[in-house]
């Protein structure tokens, strides 16, 4: 059963309310009653009314000031005017607001109901726009995330909460996981999505560069400064910034960066002046920052300014039902439209006993080699990279029954130290393998002590 529409009547005369509502009442309404436009205001939230009818003579708030602030709360709330000092320059100015009509009093009843059934058509009819945009929206959002199981859905759920909302999200996850994807997302089924969205790997960046490259800088401000140049801060303006690898950004940075998050101005490299900018920030990163704080490496003002709201995505580990729905959609990329390939017997059955360190990114990487190999049009086990088929390197002195399990940290490090053996220590191989790229090869590398070159 169809909800009825609901009508908000504000004026400042109790007798035009009530003749109003009895007007009304073949139309079989709900409609709600104000004596102000103060008193109208708390009372209007998204998607509360259908029609809005004020009187455009009150008090200290008069019609059209309300309507503009009805309008900012609820863009799709009709709106109807009315006056008992009709002026074509009233008319005018109500209309140009964002009044749908306007009504003189004493009212012509046939009128009223006229005029009201067309705003709430008009009112049903945006209703419906509205959603069917939003669920376009959603599925152009999340099209590009790929997964069926409970730990995706979760993951599915938290982005959908999460993008209509102003606040900073930070996005954790592990290398290869997904992760600018889901800045993708959030930013699509936000209400910035009709603005850009800009994306800056900070870790690819020296210091100095990254900070002109964020936030601009003044002709003359350092050597090949030949003229001003707006930074992507300001590109994102009214819009989205996605920081990649926000926890390799220098200390100093760090603290220009805050001082954005907190004042919402930024300061071009070698000027002296600031600006204003309206930007939505997204970071994301596959380190520990609360390690990185203890260490002295991240500022832990920063972090919780970054924090407001930790969107964490999932390692290909812990949702492995959900490869050979990856194998399928990359597969169909590869493809373009031609027949699939078949899997060999055992095919799937590897991709799944597998640990997947560099995740999604890797399996993917896997899938293509696999793809290029084919034979007769079917993928082989034989085609897949060799540390997939390799079996898992044992501790020394232990023997099959008494392996011990694993940190995720020792697994990594082996999985690496495993793809250095293979390539016999040549890093772009090893990375290729891995699924990763070379430079996070090579900080990992650093991290675990790895003397890859006498592997």
């Amino acid at each position: 059963m169809t909800e009825p529409s609901r009508i908000l009547i504000v004026d400042d005369e109790p007798e035009t309310i009530h003749l109003l509502k009895t007007l009304l009442e073949p139309l079989e309404v709900e409609a709600d009653e104000a004596y102000s436009g103060e008193e109208a205001l708390p009372m209007i939230h998204p998607a509360k009314y259908n029609l809005l009818i004020t009187d455009l003579r009150m008090g200290d708030m008069d019609g059209i000031a309300l309507m503009r602030e009805a309008l900012r709360i609820d863009p799709n709330l009709i709106v109807i005017m009315m006056t008992g000092h009709a002026t074509i320059a009233a008319a005018v100015e109500a209309m140009r607001e964002g009044a749908y009509h306007f009504l003189t009093k004493p009212f012509n009843a046939r009128e009223v109901l006229v005029f009201v059934e067309k705003g709430l058509k008009q009112s049903r009819l945006l209703t419906e726009n509205y959603e069917m945009r939003r669920q376009l929206q959603e599925a152009q959002g999340l099209d590009q995330i790929i997964g069926k199981s409970k730990t995706m859905e979760n993951l599915f759920a938290l982005i959908r909460r999460v993008a209509d909302s102003e606040s900073t999200v930070l996005i954790q996850g592990e290398s290869g996981v997904g992760k600018e994807l889901v800045a993708q997302a959030i930013h699509t089924l936000s209400s910035r999505s009709h603005e850009r969205l800009v994306k800056v790997n900070c870790h690819a960046l020296a210091s100095n560069i990254l900070e002109s490259e964020l936030f601009g800088h003044t002709r003359g401000a350092f050597t090949g400064a030949t003229q001003d140049r707006r930074g992507l801060f300001a590109n994102a303006h009214r819009g989205t910034i996605f920081l990649d690898e926000i926890g390799s950004v220098s200390q100093e940075l760090q603290a220009k960066l805050l001082r954005t998050l907190e004042t919402g101005e930024i300061r071009p490299v070698g000027g002296d002046d600031t600006y204003h900018i309206d930007v939505r920030v997204l970071a994301a990163t596959n380190q520990n920052l609360m390690k990185e704080i203890e260490s002295g490496n991240f500022r832990e003002d920063l972090y919780y300014r970054l924090n407001v709201i930790t969107l964490t995505v999932p390692p290909l580990r812990d949702h492995k039902e959900d490869i050979p729905i990856l194998v399928r959609h990359f597969l169909e990329t590869l493809c373009g439209g031609k027949m699939l390939p078949k899997c060999e017997p055992g095919f799937l059955e590897t991709l799944m006993a597998y640990s997947w360190p560099g995740n999604v990114r890797q399996l993917r990487s896997a899938i293509e080699r696999a793809y290029l190999l084919r034979e007769q049009n079917l993928l082989q086990r034989k085609s897949l990279p060799p540390e997939i088929l390799a079996p898992e390197r044992m501790a020394p002195d232990l023997s099959a029954g008494e392996i011990l399990p694993l940190s995720l940290e020792e697994g990594e490090r082996r999985q690496i130290e495993k793809a250095l053996l293979i390539t016999k220590g040549h890093l772009s191989h090893a990375a290729e393998l891995l699924g990763i790229s070379r430079r996070t090869l090579y900080s990992k590398i650093r991290k675990y002590n790895i003397d890859y070159k006498t592997l």
